[in-house]
């Protein structure tokens, strides 16, 4: 049997704030880090989840979400329901540039497909037209290194023990290209 064919995707950018509450919680329950997904740290440990403890934080009234972004990836077609990927972007005191701190998810069955790259390629461009120059994130594992590094980011400061690592991006002067939004879905 071949290879699914390539399936359209939808790309939203949007604010935090303009979100439904019904998607903010299908992102906090199926796209955040868990253990039973199979998100676990370098050591086998299961992995916690900033962007459920901000989203939890927000939902409480503790965190004020007025300028964060979210970005989610839509695979186009009816056998498709809800987001398979999404990134948050919020913002980071820096005293160089206005920069966004990134966290990006992506459902464990659409992994290595290209969508991590296409939300950093997207928030690299939301960042631009908002007047943003730096992008950091903070890979919390192996593999999250090796995504960041191959989607242009520098390592900044290492991992070490129970802490994460530091990454920046800055935004190019020029608006990025945009990728394709195509992939192929996973087989079922």
């Amino acid at each position: 049997m071949p290879p699914p064919l390539p399936v359209s995707l939808r790309l939203e950018a949007e604010p935090w704030h303009a979100l439904p509450k019904q998607l903010i919680l299908d992102l906090r329950n199926r796209l955040t880090n868990s253990g039973e997904r199979g998100d676990l740290t370098d050591v086998g440990a299961n992995a916690g989840s900033l962007m459920r403890e901000l989203i939890d934080d927000y939902n409480i009234g503790v965190a004020n979400a007025t300028d964060w972004w979210v970005i989610t990836v839509w695979p186009q077609g009816s056998q498709h329901r809800g987001p398979v990927a999404w990134c948050l972007l919020r913002p980071e005191p820096s005293r160089y540039a206005p920069t966004f701190r990134i966290a990006v998810y992506t459902s464990p069955a659409w992994r290595k497909r290209g969508l991590g790259a296409l939300l950093v390629n997207e928030a690299t461009r939301l960042s631009h037209r908002l007047g943003i120059g730096r992008i950091t994130a903070s890979p919390w594992n192996g593999r999250s290194d090796t995504f960041f590094k191959s989607a242009g980011f520098q390592l900044v400061c290492a991992r070490s023990e129970g802490m994460s690592a530091l990454a920046e991006l800055d935004v190019p002067s020029e608006c990025p290209a945009r990728l394709p939004w195509r992939c192929r879905p996973p087989e079922v």
